[in-house]
């Protein structure tokens, strides 16, 4: 198929990120993107293909407003284009233009399968804020926060996660009516475990351990105190 393509035999050639590295085909005019991928090295090789060695080209993303959730493994993740674009546009130092692609067509998911996504999504969410503890269920089965209670006695509780920081627990959009009963959950994508890319980097990783690939350990930051001159 690459040959026939290379040879000018076929005009389109669907493929996956495989020949996004390595293949130098020339005459290639455009290339669609169509989704848009999460990191901003895998956009640069993908558009590479198009506008070689002086040449002119253009490269289309479709992108869709409405986040996706889907299941990676036993995890329910979210797919967020326009946060991904977002992120491309200001590593890349260059604006962003959307347009709406000609034609009838919605970017709008039918209301069964928005409310079925919506379930999923709060469910995943839930059980998150379960495991760490930042939510638990009362006797009648609804959630309730242990952090933010009245009655809670941060010095006496052994339910106290070592960083109850909202901003950090993704806590952000949590809504509790009058009874103190959790009314509203923040997004999937407030969570690291939630969202997509970070949970097939984890995967990636996993997989190159098991092969013996020895992957660059974190390079811890040492803060010392800087000497004051009296």
């Amino acid at each position: 198929v690459v040959e026939a393509f290379r040879e000018g035999k076929v005009s389109v050639c669907v493929a996956t990120d495989v020949m996004a590295r390595g293949m130098d085909i020339e005459g290639i005019e455009a290339v669609v993107n169509y989704d848009v991928p999460s990191k901003t090295e895998d956009y640069i090789h993908r558009i590479g293909r198009t506008g070689r060695q002086g040449a002119n080209g253009i490269a289309f993303t479709f992108v869709s407003s409405d986040p996706q959730v889907i299941i990676v493994g036993n995890q329910t993740t979210e797919i967020n284009e326009e946060h991904y674009i977002k992120s491309l546009s200001a590593q890349l130092a260059e604006p962003v233009f959307f347009r709406k692609v000609p034609g009838p067509w919605k970017d709008e998911a039918k209301s069964n399968e928005k409310d079925e996504k919506d379930d999923h999504a709060q469910q995943a969410v839930a059980g998150i804020l379960v495991r760490r503890g930042v939510l638990q269920p009362d006797r009648k089965g609804h959630l309730r926060p242990t952090l933010i209670s009245p009655n809670l006695d941060k010095r006496k509780s052994s339910h106290w996660p070592q960083k109850p920081h909202f901003a950090t627990d993704g806590l952000k959009g949590l809504v509790l009516n009058k009874a103190g009963v959790v009314e509203e959950l923040p997004p999937l994508r407030n969570f690291e475990e939630g969202r997509f890319e970070e949970v097939i980097s984890r995967f990636e990783k996993k997989r190159a351990v098991k092969r013996g690939i020895a992957l660059p350990k974190k390079k811890e930051q040492i803060w010392r105190r800087k000497k004051q001159s009296i």
